[in-house]
Parts: structure tokens; C-alpha cells; sequence
């Protein structure tokens, strides 16, 4: 059995908001000590940790740098860490969910990551709607000048957190349907079929 450490688990097991923090502090010790085993997160919540934990009011804000350090430390060195990008996987993770033990030391953050977290989690959040909408758009029919389009509304400032951030973001992508329909009958390879979606936001 696995034990799922979300974002909200992740912020306040590894910074301290006070007692409020305590379970989840409770969960990341037990992790620590190896007596809560099959610990599992996904990468996109170690991107909004990072996004997150280093724009909070400042009592409680961290910097990149030590954002990062305990990502390696807390996260990839004692977790599994699911979909990691394909970087960190060809460094040691070959199957999904294999444990973050098996991979050598994380390498240096991206720099987007550490100089813009928050377009940092955009490109992630763009890059898996993209091979959605490709992947799983079979069952439609589209003539050559009709098109795909799939939008996403991102609240970041959702989580209580952040007070005072009200930034929201829509992410537009389109797709033509005779792009779509070259993929579908092998003219255009999946490399190419993503460079032809076209995004936009607001």
C-alpha cells in the first residue's frame, strides 16, 4: 500500500506554519524514520511546493535554494516520485514509481524553476494537455479546416496559503483538424504534431 503526499501535505510538512503544520510533520518523520513505507508524490506537487513555498507572506517564505534542498532531501531521497520529466528519469528511473532511492542526486534546479516557478508549472500544465488532447481525441471527427480547442483555468491563489494573490490564468490551445487527422494517418510524426498546437492565455 502507498501513501499519496499532495502539495498541502508537502508545504506543511516541510515548512513550519506552526501546530497546524503538526500532522503533516507527524507523516514527513515517519517517512524519515522508515516507518511509513511506499511514500509516493508526483512531480507536479514538488513544482508547486517550489512555487509556493518561496511566495508565501515573508515569516514563513524560504528561498529557492533551500526550497530545493529540501525537495532533494525530503522529497526525491526518501519518496517516489511520480512523472518525473525525461531528464530525471534517463539519470535512474526507468519505470515509473520506482523509488526516488534509486536515483543518484538530484541535478541543480531548472532555472525557470528557480527564476520563475510559476511559468515553470504553466509549461509542465501546457505539455500534459497537449499530449491529452493528441492522445485521446480519437473518437473525434474533425475536417481539415475545423479545430481542437482545449482551455484551462488555472487559480493558483486557491490555496489559503497564498493570501492576496488572485492571479488566474486561462491557457487556450488549438489544434487543426487536418494536423490532427496527418498524425492520425502517420504524415506528421508526434513531435511535429505538437509544434503545430497553437496556445495563447489570459
Amino acid at each position: 500500500m502507498s501513501t499519496f503526499f499532495d502539495t498541502s501535505v508537502l508545504l506543511a510538512g516541510l515548512v513550519d506554519f506552526g501546530p497546524q503544520s503538526a500532522p503533516a510533520q507527524s507523516l514527513m518523520h515517519a517517512v524519515a524514520e522508515k516507518r511509513l513505507d511506499g511514500a509516493t508524490t508526483a512531480w507536479h506537487c514538488c513544482l508547486e511546493f517550489f512555487s509556493v513555498a518561496t511566495r508565501l507572506p515573508p515569516e514563513f517564505r524560504i528561498t529557492p535554494a533551500d526550497a530545493a534542498l529540501l525537495l532533494q532531501d525530503e522529497v526525491f531521497a526518501r519518496m517516489a516520485v511520480h512523472d518525473l520529466p525525461p531528464t530525471e528519469r534517463a539519470a535512474g528511473q526507468s519505470q515509473p514509481g520506482v523509488a526516488a532511492q534509486s536515483l543518484p542526486p538530484p541535478p541543480a534546479a531548472d532555472p525557470l524553476l528557480v527564476s520563475d516557478p510559476g511559468e515553470a508549472y504553466t509549461q509542465e500544465v501546457k505539455a500534459a494537455l497537449v499530449d491529452a488532447m493528441i492522445e485521446n481525441s480519437g473518437a473525434l471527427v474533425l475536417g481539415a479546416d475545423e479545430w481542437l480547442t482545449v482551455a484551462a483555468r488555472d487559480n493558483t491563489p486557491g490555496n489559503a496559503l497564498v493570501p492576496g494573490d488572485q492571479d488566474v490564468v486561462t491557457l487556450i490551445l488549438r489544434l487543426k483538424g487536418g494536423d490532427l487527422n496527418a498524425f492520425r494517418a502517420g504524415r506528421l510524426t508526434l513531435d511535429q504534431v505538437k509544434a503545430r498546437v497553437v496556445a495563447s492565455q489570459f
